[in-house]
């Protein structure tokens, strides 16, 4: 399982949960999560790993730029009414 798969499934069982009000998917989530932590972050210096389970393989690269963790995140954010600032806003 490659990673970027693993924040789109956190994303899209967090927009379920919180957005449709699917609080069923809230065990699926945790388990999602728990795994993503287990498998695919760094607990030492942070980032995600390639696959599962490959901590050996590069974290970084061209295909690796961050833009999956961060939506993941935004979207978390967003549905839990938490106040961030966009590029423009920081930018102003």
């Amino acid at each position: 399982m490659f990673w970027w798969c693993q924040t789109e499934l956190l994303r899209a069982l967090a927009h379920f949960i919180h957005h449709r009000d699917r609080r069923d998917f809230q065990p699926v989530y945790e388990r999602a999560l728990s795994y993503a932590k287990a498998q695919f972050i760094d607990p030492v210096h942070g980032g995600w790993y390639f696959l599962s389970g490959r901590p050996d393989l590069p974290k970084g690269q061209d295909w690796q730029a961050g833009y999956h963790v961060a939506m993941m995140e935004t979207e978390v954010l967003r549905l839990r009414g938490e106040r961030f600032q966009s590029g423009k806003e920081i930018l102003l």
